[in-house]
């Protein structure tokens, strides 16, 4: 009897053994701190969160600062100090653009140099971390293709069949959300060679309850949102800025990898029935996070009826539809009668209330379209598709929009021939003009793009209102996408968020941006920038001073 207890024992152990993760870390990202100590409220919640849950390691991959400022990093140190004393666990820092701002003209080497010292940072600019017989990788935004490729061969060799961490700021391209615009195609294709890497990324300012912050192709990719403020990806739309507090929480088995989601001030987890759980060894054949797999497992957005409304105002058209079951986000586009037939000339994307608790959010949507999408005395069309988190897209409504008149706004410059009257120039000074093919469109083969326009155009006071409105024709592969945005160039400026365009051949869009100038100087140029290359025609170009 005595000896079967002894088993019972010894058995129960090995079941608790094997219920507790090898190690935990904690991981943030984009904590942006300032010389403000109010600026590490979010840190400091979250610093206490991974006390409470006893983290062997906790992890910031990067721009940890908003710019290089001493001051900010002591904030950062004093407030871990104020948390764990002198007791905290490992800590890992990544180094990445914001941490360099301001000190831009100098090496990165002497300014990572500085932040190691005022952050009493541990870990190198490039470094290998072993922890509990697991290997992490550390490397900069600013890192070397030879010496990034090395390293992950280097530990691959040394840990076969184990999952390599690799913690890195900027995310591979095409892989979770917003990669398509800040991702960087060098590093997906040195990841693509390592089935065993689990990339761990930043930069990208997403949320946490975004299911696409978790991707599986070649390899294994898990962005860490942002301890700060998040934005969408979204075609033809300014995105909304929101705050977050979400935290991660790895859990290492000897089986599996499991991710968990919190939100840090509460301590609540995010999908706690559904945490991102990665079988280990990799094996691309039964990957549980492939957009593939997910999509064939998911359901289609469903709207709860097909009523369409929309009122007509002074400054806007609001379009008001019901909510839909499982949608990431709702695709609205407009469209108006050439040569008897409706054809398509804009989209704007907005998100879902996915990030809300399902009791919490609205039974209907309400998207709101700046009257500069309108000709007065003409009749529209809308049509609204929702898109669940893995492109599968549901059955679309649809609904009718009438403009009798608009409010006659003061035309300061228009112009039905752009191509002719404006210059398109490469670079955000200086630069080159694009080359015009023989098919009228410009050809867009460098990083940014400047659109610019006759002088005194956006004269005015401060708070002067301006709306924008271009049509443009834009061709580039599926998978990629330029931003739009008004900027100032001295200081550089951006007059709004940067709207998205649409992959592949997405037609004569209409783009309409309103702001309000903040300076008396200001004076702005259209900024096509990001993306890759491709094929461009302005066909019209009209600025306004909004009463």
């Amino acid at each position: 009897m005595k000896k079967f207890l002894l088993l019972l024992l010894v058995f129960s152990a090995a079941l608790l053994w094997a219920s507790e993760p090898i190690m935990r870390v904690g991981i943030f990202t984009d904590t942006h701190v300032t010389k403000k100590i109010t600026s590490c409220k979010l840190l400091k919640n979250s610093l206490q969160f991974f006390k409470k849950n006893n983290v062997d390691m906790i992890v910031n991959v990067g721009d940890i600062s908003n710019v290089y400022d001493e001051a900010a990093y002591k904030n950062y140190r004093d407030t871990v100090k104020a948390v764990y004393g002198e007791s905290a666990p490992r800590e890992v820092f990544v180094f990445a653009n914001h941490d360099r701002m301001k000190r831009e003209k100098e090496s990165v080497w002497e300014v990572f140099k500085d932040v190691k010292k005022h952050l009493e940072c541990k870990n190198d600019f490039y470094d290998v971390i072993k922890l509990k017989g697991y290997t992490f990788l550390v490397i900069p935004q600013f890192m070397d293709s030879v010496k990034y490729d090395a390293m992950l061969s280097q530990a691959v060799k040394e840990n076969p069949g184990k999952p390599i961490f690799v913690l890195d700021h900027v995310p591979a391209f095409d892989t979770v959300y917003h990669s398509k615009t800040w991702g960087e195609g060098k590093r997906r294709r040195i990841l693509n060679k390592y089935p065993q890497a689990i990339q761990i990324s930043g930069h990208v300012h997403g949320t946490l309850t975004n299911e696409l912050n978790i991707w599986q192709g070649e390899f294994t990719a898990v962005n860490a949102g942002s301890l700060n403020y998040w934005t969408g990806d979204l075609v033809g739309s300014e995105p909304k800025v929101f705050y977050s507090d979400m935290v991660l929480i790895l859990e290492v088995y000897p089986e599996k990898l499991v991710f968990r989601r919190y939100f840090s001030t509460t301590g609540e987890e995010y999908g706690a029935d559904t945490p991102w759980s990665i079988p280990m060894p990799f094996d691309p054949k039964t990957a549980p996070y492939t957009i593939a797999r997910r999509a064939a497992s998911s359901a289609a957005p469903v709207f709860a009826s097909d009523v369409v409304k929309s009122k007509v105002g002074k400054r806007d058209v609001t379009v008001t539809f019901p909510a839909a079951k499982d949608a990431f986000f709702y695709k609205l586009e407009l469209f108006r009668q050439v040569d008897g037939a409706w054809k398509r000339f804009a989209r704007k994307d907005m998100l879902s209330e996915f990030m809300l608790p399902v009791a919490k959010r609205k039974a209907a949507v309400s998207m709101q379209f700046d009257i500069g999408y309108f000709d007065a005395g003409k009749e529209y069309q809308v049509k609204v598709t929702p898109v669940n988190f893995f492109g599968k897209v549901g059955e679309p409504v649809s609904g009718k929009i009438s403009v009798a008149q608009r409010v006659a706004d003061t035309v300061v410059y228009e112009s039905r021939e752009p191509m002719k009257d404006c210059k398109f120039m490469s670079e955000l000074a200086g630069g080159k003009p694009f080359k015009l093919g023989k098919d009228g469109f410009y050809i867009h083969n460098k990083f940014n793009g400047r659109l610019e326009f006759p002088a005194n155009v956006w004269e005015g006071k401060r708070g002067t209102k301006f709306r924008f409105t271009i049509e443009m024709h834009t061709i580039q592969p599926s998978n990629r996408c330029w931003t739009l945005c008004l900027r100032n160039p001295k200081p550089l400026q951006n007059a709004n968020l940067r709207i998205a365009t649409e992959g592949g051949d997405a037609g004569v869009q209409r783009y309409v941006i309103t702001f309000n100038k903040p300076k008396d100087f200001f004076n702005y140029y259209f900024l096509i920038r990001e993306g890759g290359h491709g094929k461009i025609r302005f066909d019209y170009v009209k600025i306004e001073k909004i009463k």
